[in-house]
């Protein structure tokens, strides 16, 4: 029932988004009936009183704004993907009930290997809070105990190991991509529109963790030791740029292959019509000489990744905005630090 009613918010216009709203919001929601029970409810604000939020309370939401938006844009990319994955069949010698059942069997998940991944990532999580403190012995100081500290070691805890989750979806996933390039018959290097579909998989998981990393940024204003933030941002972008490259790792090297196969065969070719026309042979063959000629340039210039102009530019666009992001947020730091002396 509850797959059913997300699946319905999901296709809506924007469905994603509103999902992610919706979760953000109901997670803020438990974190202040939360507090509200266990710890007094002056200690979601701050100094100033409402409605200045404490700046652990800014950064316990921010963090529960991060895991919602990849938890909702990871389950989004994992329903449509397969979808997008399956517009390759044409260009294979498969139906399209044996290709799919060909993309199901190599999308295989290791319980173990899942498991540590999420566990990894997750103590990760747990070693992040005393490092953006200046106090390396945070979690022995028994008077920081409260309510918001356990929700926010908790939150903490569940969000790294959703980023782990992700980041080993994602390598599952590349078997299955894979398996679908290798059952590609033959690429056109003139036409490789029919690739498109992997170059929009990479965009789509790419956008998981620059987006991610754009909301991120805001935890800038509330850290006290800048070098984790430094570190999640490089971090980040890597994944990101990584996300955006393994989907089409396997068809760059096909792309490669078929350039390195198809242009010796038109040298040789063209050697041979240079050859008679230089000894004064049948016309038509020195009428071929500039149409090979021509062909050669455009395999030699052939890109050997399947990225046209406006996956690029839109891949661009996210690294700006997270790049933009944190630099934004340091900006307004600077200011406030001037600002209040």
């Amino acid at each position: 029932m509850i797959e059913r009613l997300l699946g319905r918010v999901e296709e809506l216009p924007l469905g994603p988004v509103w999902l992610w709203l919706g979760a953000t919001l109901s997670l803020s929601l438990l974190f202040f009936a939360w507090v509200a029970m266990l710890g007094p409810a002056d200690e979601i604000w701050g100094a100033e009183g409402p409605p200045h939020l404490h700046p652990y309370t800014r950064l316990t939401l921010v963090v529960m704004a991060i895991g919602a938006f990849i938890w909702v844009m990871g389950r989004h990319a994992g329903r449509r993907d397969p979808e997008t994955l399956a517009r390759l069949q044409p260009l294979t010698e498969h139906s399209p009930a044996a290709f799919s059942e060909l993309i199901q069997t190599s999308r295989a998940v290791d319980p173990a290997r899942l498991r540590w991944s999420v566990l990894g990532t997750a103590a990760l999580g747990l070693l992040a809070i005393p490092a953006t403190t200046s106090d390396p012995l945070f979690f022995l100081d028994l008077d920081a105990w409260d309510a918001r500290l356990v929700w926010g070691i908790g939150a903490n805890l569940v969000v790294f190991g959703v980023m782990g989750r992700g980041l080993y979806l994602m390598g599952a996933e590349r078997g299955a991509i894979a398996r679908a390039v290798s059952a590609i018959r033959h690429i056109d290097l003139l036409d490789r529109s029919g690739l498109r579909p992997l170059a929009q998989i990479g965009l789509r998981r790419a956008l998981v963790w620059a987006g991610g990393s754009s909301i991120a940024s805001l935890v800038f204003l509330d850290v006290q030791v800048a070098w984790p933030v430094v570190l999640v941002l490089t971090g980040t972008l890597y994944v990101a740029t990584r996300a955006f490259l393994s989907p089409v790792r396997a068809v760059h090297r096909r792309l490669r292959e078929e350039k390195q196969s198809e242009l010796p065969s038109v040298r040789e070719r063209i050697a041979g019509v240079r050859k008679a026309a230089l000894v004064g042979g049948p016309q038509s063959a020195v009428a071929e000489l500039p149409g090979l000629l021509a062909y050669e340039a455009r395999i030699e210039g052939v890109s050997e990744w399947p990225f046209d102009t406006p996956i690029l530019l839109r891949f661009g666009a996210l690294v700006i905005l997270a790049l933009g992001s944190w630099l934004g947020g340091a900006l307004v730091e600077r200011l406030l630090g001037a600002a209040l002396g």
